[in-house]
């Protein structure tokens, strides 16, 4: 596997395999409960700006890999519109390339949810949850793309979901990276974000398996 991205979120938002350091804008950094020394940013909803980004497309590749672990503290209904966005590479509402998020009407009330543009347009979704996630409890979300062939999604690091894709084309265009909102603002997230890792490769099964069970005894 090729890692192009790593954010541990431990002291700040800086890249520790390259330079695609993130910008902080209100999200805090927090500590775990049962580990003080590990690092994660929270994101207040409430602030107004409470988000990291930059200006930089951090996945180039038509097939790649997210890990990243998540722990909601609030969430938007589809009553009341969208809203827990997690991390997405997009610049304005009409186009982007993808993004993670919670509770969105496309992908049904309360449920979390992955999907990527392809040259076309269309939207590319998988549902890693399709009920409620539990308030105040860290998940481990992964997503893998091979490129014109499937899209997987994980929910502790067990596949949940997959998506024949074949004959599409990832869309790589946007060039704003963001977490906790979306790129143009809004749809904002609440709770913590840690852990954050992107591969420029689908990873396997096992590689998700092996991510969760590593890092699940510091949740």
């Amino acid at each position: 596997m090729a890692i192009v991205g790593n954010w541990n979120f431990n002291n700040d938002a800086n890249d520790s395999v390259g330079a695609k350091h993130f910008t902080g804008y209100g999200a805090q950094l927090a500590h775990k409960p049962l580990n003080g020394w590990n690092g994660c940013y929270y994101f207040n909803r409430n602030d107004g700006t409470s988000y990291l980004q930059q200006n930089a497309r951090i996945i180039n590749t038509t097939s790649y890999s997210i890990i990243v672990w998540v722990k909601f503290t609030w969430l938007k209904t589809a009553t009341v519109g969208y809203g827990n966005w997690i991390v997405n590479q997009r610049n304005n509402p009409a186009a982007g390339d993808y993004q993670l998020y919670a509770s969105c009407p496309v992908i049904g009330s309360s449920s979390i949810g992955f999907n990527f543009a392809d040259t076309g347009g269309i939207y590319n979704a998988v549902i890693l949850l399709n009920s409620t996630p539990v308030l105040n409890k860290w998940y481990q979300l992964g997503i893998s793309l091979k490129h014109s062939d499937i899209l997987k999604g994980y929910l502790n690091g067990v596949k949940v979901a997959e998506l024949d894709v074949t004959g599409k084309t990832a869309r790589l265009t946007s060039t704003t990276t963001t977490i906790g909102r979306a790129g143009w603002g809004g749809q904002d997230f609440e709770g913590n974000i840690d852990e954050l890792k992107v591969y420029n490769n689908p990873l396997s099964d096992a590689d998700f398996k092996n991510n969760y069970l590593y890092y699940k005894g510091f949740f």
